[in-house]
C-alpha cells in the first residue's frame, strides 16, 4: 500500500517576525506590543502558526519512534500516524516488529500492564540520568 504524505496542519501566513539589531529597548518594546497586538487578532480568527523546519523535524522524530521502538509505549500516537499517513517510508525491521506485536500483546494484561507504567519512567530517564548528573 503507497501511502501520501499529508500536510498535518493548514497553511497560514506569519504573524511576525521582530529582532532585536537595532539596540534600542524603547523600540524593541514596541515592536513586541505590536507583534502581540497582531497575535491577540489572529487568536480570534483561529490562527495556526506555519510549520517550520523544527516542527516537521520533531513530527519525523516522533513518527520513527512511534514506528520502532515506543510502538507499544504510544499506541495511540501510533494509530493516529497510521490513519493520517504519516508512515511514508519503507519499513523491514522486522525484529522490532515482532517485540512490539509481542509487548503490545503484554501490555493488555492488567497486571503486566500496571507493573509496565511503574517501571516505564525510571527506564525512559536511565540513559539520559548520567548525562544530566555529570553536567
Amino acid at each position: 500500500m503507497s501511502v501520501t504524505w499529508r500536510r498535518p496542519f493548514p497553511l497560514t501566513t506569519l504573524a511576525g517576525i521582530v529582532t532585536d539589531e537595532g539596540g534600542d529597548s524603547l523600540r524593541l518594546d514596541e515592536l513586541l506590543g505590536d507583534l502581540a497586538g497582531r497575535r491577540v487578532d489572529l487568536a480570534g480568527q483561529r490562527y495556526v502558526q506555519p510549520i517550520d523546519f523544527l516542527g516537521v523535524g520533531g513530527m519525523k522524530i516522533f513518527r520513527d519512534e512511534g514506528w520502532g521502538r515506543l510502538r507499544f509505549v504510544f499506541p495511540s500516537d501510533q494509530r493516529y500516524y497510521k490513519r493520517h499517513g504519516y508512515y511514508d517510508f519503507p519499513q523491514k525491521d522486522f525484529k522490532t516488529r515482532r517485540m512490539n506485536f509481542f509487548m503490545m500483546l503484554m501490555t493488555r494484561i492488567p497486571a503486566f500492564k500496571k507493573k509496565f507504567l511503574k517501571m516505564i519512567e525510571k527506564e525512559m530517564v536511565k540513559p539520559l540520568k548520567n548525562v544530566v548528573e555529570n553536567k
